[in-house]
């Protein structure tokens, strides 16, 4: 075996003779979201490091934070609407005012849920990191908090169309919430890893 170290030192290659190192990669372009809800959330999904390096910049964070919430709160309310359709679609003895009026209130618990959640954990996360040694501003954190909060609800609104689904095709009320449980985790864990 030869080993670098065992070689005479004539035998050594000098430091100008390694190769140079590869070039910096080039600077991600900050984030320019499309006109439109369905467009932006499009693009959020597949330009993660353009949104991050607009984070990192202190970039249009008021811009961001706007669009962020928006996905957020349509989304919300989206897979909100489907869960409340669950007494509509199974025929549950309520009348048919109250069915509606569940997937109004529904649409809008989930939506609730989320954000007062976000404004509780707001404080802690800022000064938890800033312990840990995160130079990001409270304008930033609030940004990172809304863009993983608009993940995670675009994945749970995804998820409608099989809550959906199992709303017509099953008969368990239990089974159903277990589903919405396993779905609110699943889109919980996606928005933490992004």
């Amino acid at each position: 075996m030869d080993d670098v170290n065992a070689r005479p030192p004539t035998e050594r290659k000098p430091l100008s003779a390694l190769p140079p190192l590869p070039p910096p990669p080039p600077p991600v372009e900050p984030a320019e979201f499309p006109p439109g809800f369905w467009p932006a959330v499009d693009y959020m999904l597949h330009h993660p490091d353009r949104i991050l390096a607009s984070l990192r910049a202190d970039r249009d964070l008021g811009r961001l934070s706007g669009i962020f919430f928006r996905i957020g709160l349509i989304t919300c309310a989206l897979y909100g609407a489907v869960m409340g359709a669950t007494n509509l679609l199974q025929g549950s003895e309520l009348d048919l005012v109250h069915k509606f009026m569940q997937i109004g209130v529904t649409a809008l618990k989930v939506p609730v849920l989320f954000l007062l959640t976000c404004a509780i954990v707001l404080p802690p996360i800022y000064v938890s990191n800033a312990f840990v040694g995160s130079k990001l501003s409270f304008r930033q954190m609030l940004a990172v908090l809304l863009s993983s909060l608009a993940v995670t609800t675009t994945v749970l609104a995804s998820m409608a169309t099989v809550a959906l689904f199992f709303s017509l095709t099953s008969q368990s009320y239990d089974f159903l919430k277990l589903l919405h449980v396993l779905f609110f985790v699943y889109a919980g864990l996606s928005g933490l890893g992004y």
